[in-house]
């Protein structure tokens, strides 16, 4: 059985971004340089995040990107590009690495349907320089504990016209105030029972999900593939799942320490490659 699917980029791309949206409470704008693991994907447009997790490698969420699956290890073309070291998405870009892609690899076990195993590794084409604006972030050795305090970022919209208990997932949000610079939350994690009461469908042992704190008059929302850290380490990569949140204060991540084993196996297969 192959364990590795690449994601080609062959044929016409479609990039999950309507449906992807979770409102966050409490925001306030990141320190610059503080969150300097997180990069952008673009496509001529910024349309969603992820961690660099090693020089050549970033994770990200599988439904960043809707393409055919093949097991053939191919490149991909040209013009998606990773942007490494932004802060003001809409401002100067001094400083910004802007590395191609080589490789996709979604996990095998991700549905469209579902939304499980929604995760997917990002070869670069080459390495990015680590400095003051750019650096890795380390994965986890454990998964966090409930209760455990989480960091998670994002440049998403900081103006909401939707209801918190409405089932558009985002799709009537009023997207005026999507902010330039980067955004903050403080998290922590839920217990899966307490998850559940805000969630329309059962969550899963490889999702987990991260309630907010503050102002609830200040919501913004973040991209799929943006970062949650705990304790230092890449705990959560942010995802949309099948239906819609009750309430605006909680945020659905894959749950990146069932992840560990197959992120490394990837990259030690592809190492070279």
């Amino acid at each position: 059985m192959n364990f590795l699917l690449l994601i080609s980029l062959g044929g016409a791309v479609a990039f999950s971004t309507a449906d992807a949206d979770e409102n966050i409470i409490g925001k306030y704008t990141c320190p610059k340089n503080a969150i300097s693991y997180q990069v952008s994907l673009n496509y001529g447009y910024d349309f969603c995040s992820g961690a660099l997790i090693d020089k050549e490698w970033v994770l990200t969420a599988a439904q960043c990107l809707n393409m055919e699956v093949t097991t053939t290890p191919i490149p991909v073309f040209r013009m998606v590009k990773v942007h490494l070291g932004k802060y003001n998405i809409d401002g100067t870009k001094k400083g910004v690495q802007k590395i191609g892609v080589k490789y996709l690899f979604t996990h095998p076990g991700y549905s469209k349907r579902t939304y499980e195993y929604n995760i997917m590794l990002i070869k670069l084409k080459r390495p990015a320089a680590i400095n003051s604006q750019v650096s890795t972030i380390s994965l986890p050795k454990r998964c966090p504990p409930v209760g455990t305090q989480c960091l998670i970022s994002g440049w998403g919209n900081t103006v909401s016209n939707g209801s918190a208990t409405s089932n558009t997932c985002g799709k009537s949000e009023n997207t005026t105030g999507k902010p330039s610079l980067l955004q903050c939350l403080d998290t922590s994690v839920l217990s899966t029972s307490s998850c559940n009461k805000f969630y329309l469908y059962n969550i899963s042992p490889y999702i987990f999900c991260l309630g907010s704190r503050g102002d609830v008059n200040k919501p913004f929302q973040d991209e799929v593939g943006s970062p949650a850290v705990c304790n230092g380490k890449l705990d959560g990569i942010a995802i949309s799942g099948k239906g819609c949140f009750l309430k605006n204060n909680v945020h659905l991540y894959a749950k990146v320490c069932r992840y560990v084993n197959w992120i490394r196996h990837v990259m030690s297969r592809l190492m070279k490659v």
